[in-house]
This record gives C-alpha cells, structure tokens and sequence, in this order.
C-alpha cells in the first residue's frame, strides 16, 4: 500500500485572509468558524441563505448570497471549496486567481488547522458525524478541551465546530471529493465502507482505494480503529495490514473484534481487548449507534484515556442535529428527523425505529439525494424504504447535477413493495403525511434525507391538526 506520513503544511501567519466558496455547507461554515475565532479575516459566497450563513454574519463574516459577485473573493488570499462548489463560481475563482489567491480544497485547510495536535479523524461511509460528535463531547466532558470540526450541529454546544485549549483537534473526515486525503491523524476510525459517490467515484474498488489511500496518511505510532464485521472495512484492511508504523484495532459485534459490542437495547456491554466487559449506555437510541460508541471509546482508549473514562465520556453524549432527532409531535405521533441518505443508512435508522417506537406504525418521507446516488443505489434504496409501513417520497434532490437518464422518484416507487405517496414539495409531502394519518396515537413519523425534506417536520409541528 501507499504510505504518505508527511505531516500537514502550516496555516498562513496572521493576517492571511480565506474566502469559503460554498460557506453554508456544515463543513465548510465550522472551519470558516475556527479561522474568525483564532483571528484570521473570512468571507465566503454561497448559493441559498441558510441558518449557517445567518450564523456566520452574526460573527461579522461577511457572506454574499450567489457566485456572481467576485468582490470578496478578490480580496483573498485563499479560496477554499469542493467540486460541488465550485462548479458555478468561476467568476469568483478566476478573479482570486488573477488577484494572486490559491485555491484549495476544504480538507486540505482542515489538515493545516489540525496542525501539528493529536487529530482524531472519523472517517466512513456511515456513522461519521455522530462519532466525531461523540468523540468531542467525551473529550470536553473528561476536561481535555479539544477543537473540533464535524458535519453536525453537536447538541452539546449548539455549533459544528469550536476551537479548544486543549490538545486534541477532533475532524470528520469526509470522503466526498477525496477531502479526507488531506487529514494526518494520529488515530483515525474508519466505521464502515459502502459504495458511495457516484459522482466521484468510479467503481466500489476505486472508492475503497481512496480509504486506503487515507490509512497510509496516519502519522508514524498511530492507530487504525476499523469496523471488523463490514465486508468494505475488511477489504480495505486486507489492503494496510503491512503498513508499517501504525496499530491496527477492530470493533464490532462478531467473536473476532478487538472490542466487542454484545447485548439489547436494554442490555448493552462492551468487551475490552482485556476481556473485561463494561456496560454500555449510550443515550442515542439504535444498535448503530451503540457501535458508534464502541468506535469511540477505542479510539479514546488508543489516545490515552482509560476504558473507563472512555465510556462516562460518551454516555455524556446526547446526539448531534439531523441525527434521530425528536422535532415535536402531530396529532400525538412523534416526528423524527434523520440525515440519512444511503440504503444503509436508511435501513439502520429504520430497525433503531422499530427498537424505540415498538409496535408504532412507521410512516417515513424520503427525499432521495443527488440522481448519480439515486439512479446507481436505486434497488437498495428500494429495499431499505420498504422497511416502513407507509412512505411518502418527495422528488430527488439533485444539488446541480445533470439528470441524463431523466430519473425520478416515480422509478424508485415502482420497485417498491409499500405504499407510497409522489411529493414534489415540502408542502405537499406534508398534506401527504396528514391524510395518511387515521390512528394518530399508533403512529411514528420519520422525515429522511439530506434535503429540503426536512422542512416537513415544522410544517406538521405548526399546522392545525
């Protein structure tokens, strides 16, 4: 395998000033966050209003709505984005260019911020912002102080990122665009590893070699945290066994795993590469993110703290925005708001549906995420839809792609088993959810996905029932 153990170049001396093309995006407002904090100067362009561009100006981060104005990027040193991003800012990237800037990737600039502090990355296809989340809220909680940048709003500090005074700088490392290429970890977690990206990446060998490729950037006496019982994570360590320098720990639920999950919902333990078993409760409901948390507390224990300390440190954790997160209720059924949008992820939140809400009708309104994700991923999305009882679907959220197959949700609908109701509006996915409503008390309502979908659940909050 490919070893790369430089360590991340330097952040530019005060007063360099960044320009965050896309700022509104979660990643790239908590980095645009740290930089104001720590005294650097920051804009950013983006091409909606958002919560997170309110948020920023409220910090004077002067951000302006569209791409068409180089004003602000002109006046940068750096200008920070992704493929997405820039893939309608040329205006704004060309007169940086011409003014002298640099252009570079957000995972570039969240290497150089780590610096040279115990980074903590969380990589995978699942699961990676509720265990940076984890890992974040465990560290304040244990007094360790730590920065950290995650793809969520962490519940305990109503933020994505902030900086600490400790030594530990804790990254979601994200595999979109190959951003997390440019972290150098001292312990990294890699969750799971499923096909993802479609727009980035070829095929399911291409995408697992891009997480070799983020194994080989672990700085010399690290550690690799990495799911034992997930067919992508053993093919990937199948591929960094002989990296040299680095300690390979597993977690999991077969008999293999270095750190074992085993027990219900009611009874959950994790077994120590010791032996010892300790219980286990973490306050997220579901299996995946009992193994989260097991992910977690290896990768505390592989930076020095105790199991023990480990574990109060990620019960303390009480969940991050977008993740199983209660909105209120209609008509006495509760409504829940998830992030998730791949089948995997999908059918996860729907079994931890099942464990919490037992015996509740599970209604769930889906809006796909991109037509690449969708057109490839299609059956499984099928699949894991159909674990609800009724499902209402909103048109694909396509985020500026091309649609060159003309696919629709209409074609997901047609594999699927359930009953499902076509949505092409937030409204309309709303009145679709009220008509489907008869036994308000035996209900559960889910709004999924990574689009306007989760608009859904305040309008049914504030309707008149």
């Amino acid at each position: 395998m490919t070893t790369n153990r430089r360590s991340p170049e330097p952040l530019p001396p005060l007063p360099a000033t960044f320009h965050f093309i896309g700022i509104g995006g979660i990643g790239m407002s908590g980095l645009a966050r740290i930089l104001k904090i720590w005294g650097y100067t920051v804009s950013g362009s983006d091409a909606v209003e958002s919560a997170q561009t309110q948020a920023l100006r409220a910090m004077d981060i002067p951000v302006v709505i569209g791409h068409d104005d180089p004003t602000l990027a002109s006046q940068a040193d750096i200008i920070v984005t992704n493929k997405r991003a820039a893939a309608n800012a040329a205006v704004e990237i060309d007169a940086a260019v011409a003014n002298g800037a640099r252009v570079i990737k957000r995972g570039d600039l969240l290497g150089m911020a780590a610096g040279e502090r115990i980074g903590i990355a969380v990589a995978g296809s699942h699961g990676k912002s509720t265990t940076s989340g984890m890992l974040s809220v465990a560290l304040r909680t244990l007094g360790a102080d730590p920065t950290f940048a995650v793809g969520a709003i962490v519940a305990a500090t109503g933020t994505n990122a902030e900086p600490g005074t400790g030594e530990h700088f804790v990254v979601e490392a994200d595999e979109f665009d190959r951003s997390f290429h440019g972290l150098y970890p001292n312990v990294a977690i890699i969750t799971s590893v499923a096909f993802d990206h479609p727009d980035i990446y070829t095929d399911q060998a291409d995408y697992d070699r891009s997480f070799v490729d983020f194994v080989g950037n672990i700085r010399d006496g690290g550690t690799l945290v990495i799911a034992s019982d997930d067919p992508g994570c053993q093919r990937v360590m199948a591929q960094v066994q002989g990296r040299e320098g680095i300690t390979i720990r597993t977690f999991g639920e077969d008999a293999s795993a270095q750190w074992r999950l085993k027990g219900d919902a009611s009874n959950r333990v994790v077994i120590a590469p010791s032996g010892d078993a300790h219980p286990l409760h973490p306050k997220m409901p579901g299996k995946h993110n009992a193994r989260n948390a097991v992910a977690a507390i290896a990768a505390l224990h592989a930076a020095g703290i105790s199991v023990e300390e480990a574990i109060r440190g990620v019960e303390s954790f009480t969940g991050i925005g977008r993740r199983f997160e209660y909105k209120g209720e209609y008509r006495g059924a509760p409504i829940v708001d998830d992030y998730a949008h791949h089948p995997e992820e999908i059918t996860a939140v729907l079994h931890a549906a099942r464990e919490h809400f037992a015996g509740k009708r599970l209604i769930v309104v889906h809006q796909p995420h991109t037509y690449s994700r969708t057109l490839t991923l299609m059956d499984e999305f099928a699949a894991s839809l159909d674990l609800a009882d009724d499902v209402v679907l909103m048109e694909i959220y396509g985020v500026g792609e091309a649609n060159p197959h003309n696919i629709s949700s209409a074609d997901l609908a047609a594999r699927m088993t359930r009953n499902v109701t076509l949505a092409t509006t937030p409204d309309e996915a709303a009145a679709a959810v009220r008509d489907l409503l008869v036994d308000d008390a035996q209900a559960v309502i889910f709004t999924i996905g990574a689009g306007t979908v989760t608009q859904v659940g305040p309008l049914l909050v504030h309707s008149t029932p």
